[in-house]
């Protein structure tokens, strides 16, 4: 059995051009947004695996210990990053990706089935279709200068209370991945949305400034 326990902080802070969104919830899923312009190589650590659609899961990728005292059979820690960086004359580039965590991801020994593991994987899935809603977003946002941290606190606002009620549906409908129907409509409602935002599967994108 996989349950979920959500607890959630949402915190901003800007010091020296930086901006860091944190996310978090902890339970089967534990997600993170983190929001930097310090590139793309130091947004991503060596331990995290960046999604793909050619690449799924194994349980081999959940490296982390588990944890004993948990309720939890399994834990799937995934990321959305964002680096962005100001581009003369007057625009913002982004690169948005969403990442899975080797090391803060586990699963305990005799948990480890097929339904499970599938179970896991949507729940990555859903943090690459929250990625692309993202983009979309801020693909269609105009920026003002003056307003860039209100627009990305707004934004990010938004999506850390969808992202948390989506988790908490899909947790809840499947039983935790043990009700085989729920899940098998549930992974194909993941898999339609992200056909859906297809269009958005780019990680760059170039934004223009409002003067």
């Amino acid at each position: 059995m996989s349950r979920i326990n959500i607890f959630t902080n949402f915190t901003i802070t800007l010091l020296n051009n930086y901006i860091r969104v944190l996310i978090t919830g902890i339970g089967c899923l534990l997600f993170t947004c983190i929001f930097m312009n310090t590139g793309w190589a130091d947004a991503q650590p060596y331990d995290t695996l960046q999604w793909r659609s050619i690449r799924v899961l194994s349980w081999a990728d959940f490296r982390g210990r588990a944890d004993k005292f948990s309720d939890d059979d399994a834990l799937t820690k995934s990321s959305i990053v964002v680096s962005f960086e100001f581009v003369r004359p007057g625009h913002i580039n982004y690169e948005i990706r969403a990442v899975f965590h080797y090391y803060g991801s586990w699963v305990k020994d005799y948990a480890k089935t097929d339904r499970l593991l599938l179970h896991e994987q949507n729940h990555f899935n859903i943090t690459e279709l929250f990625a692309r809603k993202i983009r979309k977003e801020l693909s269609e946002t105009e920026y003002v200068p003056g307003k860039f941290k209100s627009t990305l606190d707004s934004i990010y606002t938004k999506y850390e209370r969808e992202w948390k009620s989506y988790q908490f549906i899909y947790d809840k409908q499947t039983n935790h991945g043990i009700n085989p129907n729920a899940q098998r409509e549930w992974s194909e409602k993941v898999a339609e949305e992200l056909k859906r935002y297809e269009s958005h599967i780019n990680p760059n994108i170039r934004i223009p400034i409002v003067r």
